[in-house]
């Protein structure tokens, strides 16, 4: 019988299917639960496609992979992401010691976008996930995205301190390959192992990181070097094919469609976990939840250089998992010259300044609006406009800090920029801006006004309370990010280099400094209760 793939949904077992699906297991697989795992129960119970012709695999050779995807510098706890790198690296660890003793080598991967997200790892540039991925022993790694968000030279240097090999397949620097695919030979078994990432995410149209950086980089198509490294790999004899890849869930799907070969995919860019493993034709898919909030457990058995059997199961990391002492006492090293800087408060605010996703990609908020006039103010610009996506995080009610704004405007490389656009031009802005609803794209704008009709365009535009003048020119301020043609703005790209200013301050800089001399220095609140009714939905 084929090997067959069941996902669970992730609601509670009932205690007698618990462990009717768990001897069930045991009984087909042979294989030893560790300690760690001995609780597991629902979200946590997942997927595991067992071969049911075969009723022991004793004697098979048996492997088991960790995995991790959309970490995003989640370094420390937080309360809406997980509870910190440090309890991850002790389960990873205890997991590999348990499985030493039973002569089962363990490998741990990570599938991309591990840096950008919190402040510590912005501060330091993934310097700290790089010592705490050697310290658990990271075995391959595949970038996303958001691994140049501090420069190509770093992203370089990140790799001369991360122990563990990239195999990343089809990006380059400079021509320069940033990884390569890697077979690891294990008792008389070959494994091959590769990494993807989405070359939509690098190209004009999609873009998705700072467009200075693509004159230098080339992301070749994921299928056809998916097709190129299946075929090298089924030439050498490789017996089992793994893809580590930052496609999303729907792309990993149509990857195991179009490539066959490929046994197993962990898989990245995803905003959750809610199968733990999804079988595609021969093909497995799994991936863990965003931010460090689990780890993701394959257990492998193969007989006869075929896949007998695999189980796939999240461990939630959370405070019943004790952290590494070592990682964790890194972790407060380097954040105690920070504390004081970053918790200096800079102005008092009356309101819960609103940043989430599911808002400020959909609508204006009073936080986009605050953002926007500080940009306006501090440049003296008749208007500034700012993409959604750059904006991560809320800010409570009570008082804002430095490490807020760094937290909330985390993109350092991002500078201001002064363009002299025409009305006609700024209307052509922001009916783009109409499209990109619900993306990264939506603009955030202050000194404008305007009606907005979603996914078709906007009307009625008004500029510090007068109407747009098609043929006048405006002060536009806003990012070096989408100067560049960031998020599809390719008519802010196309603007001659003799209507920009630049303003090599860094961007979030120069908010902290408006919002400190605006409101802080002078005794004044933020008293954005709601956003200011500038982008107004359409009847």
């Amino acid at each position: 019988m084929a090997l067959q793939c069941r996902s669970d949904k992730p609601s509670r077992f009932i205690p007698g299917e618990f462990f009717q699906v768990i001897a069930c297991f045991f009984l087909a697989t042979g294989l030893a639960l560790s300690p760690l795992l001995a609780a597991e129960s629902g979200p946590t119970a997942g997927c595991f496609p067992v071969n049911e012709a075969t009723s022991n695999l004793a004697g098979a050779t048996k492997i088991t992979f960790l995995y991790f995807n959309d970490f995003h510098g989640a370094l420390e706890e937080d309360e809406k992401a997980g509870y910190g790198i440090a309890r991850m690296v002790k389960a990873a660890n205890d997991i590999r010691n348990e499985n030493k003793k039973d002569g089962i080598p363990t490998y741990l991967v990570t599938s991309g976008d591990f840096l950008q997200g919190s402040l510590l790892s912005n501060e330091f540039k993934g310097e700290i996930e790089a010592a705490c991925f050697n310290n658990m022993m990271l075995s391959y790694y595949n970038i996303g995205k958001h691994e140049i968000d501090f420069g190509l030279n770093n992203l370089w240097d990140l790799q001369k301190k991360i122990t563990a090999p990239c195999v990343t397949a089809n990006f380059e620097i400079n021509d320069k390959p940033i990884g390569k695919p890697k077979i690891i030979q294990l008792n008389g078994l070959s494994v091959g192992l590769a990494g993807l990432v989405k070359s939509a995410h690098f190209n004009s149209a999609g873009l998705k990181i700072d467009p200075r950086h693509l004159r230098y980089v080339k992301v070749t198509d994921e299928f056809d070097a998916a097709k190129k490294v299946v075929d090298k790999f089924q030439a050498e004899g490789v017996d089992l094919i793994i893809f580590l890849t930052y496609l999303g869930i729907e792309n990993d799907k149509l990857l195991a469609r179009k490539v066959p070969g490929i046994n197993i995919i962990f898989g990245g860019d995803s905003k959750d976990s809610t199968q733990t493993c999804t079988k595609e034709g021969d093909t497995h898919i799994v991936r863990t939840d965003p931010k460090g909030r689990s780890l993701g457990r394959v257990d492998l058995a193969l007989r006869e250089r075929k896949l007998e059997a695999i189980r796939a199961r999240l461990i939630p990391l959370d405070k019943t998992v004790k952290p590494d002492p070592q990682c964790a006492h890194l972790i407060e090293l380097k954040k105690r010259p920070l504390e004081k800087m970053l918790t200096e408060k800079i102005a008092d605010n009356d309101y819960f300044l609103d940043g989430e996703e599911k808002s400020i990609r959909n609508n204006e908020t009073n936080l986009g609006d605050l953002i926007c006039d500080a940009l306006k103010g501090s440049c003296q610009a008749d208007a500034a406009v700012f993409n959604s996506g750059g904006i991560r995080k809320s800010i409570k009610a009570g008082g804002v800090s430095i490490g807020h704004i760094y937290e909330t405007i985390p993109y350092l490389s991002n500078t201001a920029v002064i363009l002299d656009m025409s009305g006609s031009q700024i209307c052509d802005a922001l009916n783009l801006s109409a499209t990109k609803i619900k993306t990264g794209g939506f603009l955030q704008v202050a000194g404008l006004k305007f009606t907005l009709i979603p996914n078709k365009g906007v009307r009625d535009i008004q500029v510090n309370g007068r109407p747009l003048d098609p043929a006048k020119m405006y002060k536009v301020v806003t990012s070096s990010f989408l100067v560049e043609g960031g998020d599809g703005y390719l008519l802010l790209k196309d603007i001659k280099e003799d209507h920009r200013r630049y303003d090599y301050r860094k961007l979030t800089a120069n908010i902290i400094e408006y919002i400190k001399d605006f409101y802080g220095s002078k005794g004044r609140h933020i008293d954005y209760r709601n956003s200011q009714a500038r982008i107004i939905p359409a009847k």
